[in-house]
């Protein structure tokens, strides 16, 4: 069932409201799935985590962020291709925190003496 985008905004408005989505972002999301997608299965996977959870775990390391500690979470989510929520997810889990626009870690902090 191939829908043309004015049928998609014609059914929106239908459903919904007369404004409720402009054209050209049905649009840009057609476009974007063309480019991105070859189903919606790909995005369930995907969100699910089937094949993400291994990139994610080997792309961004402690060692990663200490290259460049002013980074921003979304950088890092546009360079592995996962959301934000998923690379601060990961931050916190690797004990990182934003301080003053930088990253640190529990490694890079001095160790009290005893």
């Amino acid at each position: 069932m191939d829908l043309t985008v004015s049928e998609v905004v014609q059914d929106i408005e239908n459903l919904y409201s007369k404004n409720a989505i402009t054209a050209r972002t049905v649009h840009r999301c057609f476009k974007r799935f063309r480019e991105r997608r070859v189903s919606l299965a790909d995005e369930i996977c995907e969100r699910n985590g089937c094949e993400r959870k291994l990139t994610l775990n080997n792309e961004i390391s402690y060692e990663t962020v200490q290259k460049n500690p002013y980074t921003s979470v979304r950088k890092l989510a546009r360079e592995v291709g996962v959301l934000r929520g998923t690379v601060f997810r990961h931050l916190r889990k690797i004990r990182m925190t934003k301080t003053l626009n930088k990253w640190v870690g529990e490694k890079s902090e001095p160790q009290p003496d005893s």
